[in-house]
């Protein structure tokens, strides 16, 4: 067995044949507590959810190209909005994902199952934006309808697994602390920036534009960062239901946006300041709601 050291420290003697026997006799007992843990009913409902947001994502994507098309619009600078949004979720879910017990509800061939179903939607989808032929409505709400398949596959397979288990208690929440306030607000401040730059970069002019665009290149850089450092995985784990709601709600809105600026540029701005004040908002009561029950 190879060790590889921690940075600045000496690399470890490597064991001899029985502790390393020892290392793998331990490894079924890990997984049978593993499989103690995981709440798999909890994990099922992360993952329809998960399922709905990808096949929102997908819808919307198709949609404004199909608007981009109609309407003869050339920018696809405006779809920046959906990967801050995907950047943040990443991040945020996975702090969900430690409190029901691992970062990955399913292996195997259900995973295998799941990729496949995934990454044909995006690819079918990416097919279609790029091809840019006229094609019936069924080939086009495809991508769609397999990315449902593929988001809520892993949470039936979860269910029916957990299928007469008893129900564990609710794993608790982090603690909000006020850090973690602090940290919820400047989460609502990124997808504020994100709404407003989403109509600056359709409505602006060149140097307007290319300013937008450098705030959320910065955005992004940020969110990447702080999800690489674990900060916005425990957030994701103190976050109860209005903070949730505010994401939800503020996802939404962004997604407005921008359609709205791939259909009528022009008005973009009007719909990413109302957006950006209406963010704002939302957050700045999300960060001061009391911490209510687990749920």
């Amino acid at each position: 067995m190879d060790h590889k050291p921690a940075a600045g420290q000496q690399p470890l003697d490597p064991p001899d044949r029985a502790t390393a026997q020892a290392y793998l006799d331990e490894l079924p007992g890990v997984r049978q507590r593993r499989e103690i843990v995981l709440d798999r009913s909890r994990m099922a409902r992360l993952y329809f959810v998960e399922g709905i947001a990808f096949g929102v994502f997908i819808a919307v994507l198709l949609w404004m190209d199909l608007l981009r098309r109609l309407t003869g619009t050339s920018s696809s600078s405006s779809t920046f909005g959906l990967l801050v949004v995907l950047l943040l979720w990443n991040g945020l879910s996975l702090g969900i994902r430690e409190r029901y017990g691992a970062r990955q509800g399913i292996r195997g061939t259900a995973r295998i199952v799941n990729l496949v179903l995934l990454l044909t939607a995006v690819f079918w989808a990416v097919v279609l934006i790029f091809v840019g032929a006229a094609v019936p409505a069924w080939v086009r709400a495809g991508p769609v309808l397999l990315a449902l398949v593929g988001g809520f596959w892993p949470g039936i397979v979860l269910n029916r697994d957990a299928r007469g288990a008893p129900k564990p208690a609710a794993p608790p929440h982090a603690v909000m602390t006020r850090p973690g306030r602090g940290a919820t607000f400047a989460a609502g401040v990124a997808l504020s920036v994100t709404g407003l730059v989403t109509g600056l970069v359709a409505a602006g002019d060149i140097l307007v534009s290319n300013l937008g665009l450098v705030c959320a290149v910065i955005v992004i850089i940020a969110i990447a960062i702080c999800t690489r450092m674990g900060f916005i995985t425990e957030l994701g784990a103190m976050w109860r239901p209005p903070q949730w709601i505010a994401f939800a709600l503020s996802a939404l809105a962004i997604a407005v946006v921008m359609v709205r600026a791939t259909a009528s540029p022009p008005s973009a701005l009007l719909f990413g300041i109302a957006a950006a004040g209406a963010i704002l908002a939302l957050f700045v009561v999300a960060s001061v709601w009391p911490a209510g029950p687990d749920a």
